[in-house]
């Protein structure tokens, strides 16, 4: 079985949770963590860094 670690993370702003919108479904933002790289990192976006 091929297994990927992934990381998500919960943005929480005066009670509201920020979410995003998939193809079918609502989730949490985040992203598939990369051989070598900060969890942190997958869940921010590049333009944040």
């Amino acid at each position: 079985m091929d297994r990927r670690l992934a990381a998500d993370a919960v943005c929480i702003d005066e009670g509201r949770v920020l979410l995003a919108r998939g193809s079918t479904t609502w989730t949490l933002p985040g992203g598939q963590v990369e051989h070598g790289e900060d969890p942190f990192d997958a869940v921010t976006p590049p333009s944040a860094a």
